[in-house]
């Protein structure tokens, strides 16, 4: 830890910002689960978008 905190510290401000913003969206986006859909919603969400076409963005 005591390397990475050296090395973070010879970076540059925006080469810091970089990295940290990497490392936060590892952290935010490796937890969350995949989300599973009732087999019924599914299905009515299939049937939706098969009458029209496919969804337009914002008209759900």
């Amino acid at each position: 830890m005591k390397l990475a905190e050296d090395n973070l510290k010879r970076l540059t401000k925006k080469e810091q910002q970089v990295k940290s913003a990497k490392i936060m969206a590892v952290l935010k986006y490796s937890a969350n689960q995949p989300k599973t859909r009732e087999a019924k919603k599914a299905a009515l969400l299939q049937k939706y978008e098969d009458q029209r076409g496919g969804f337009k963005i914002g008209k759900i």
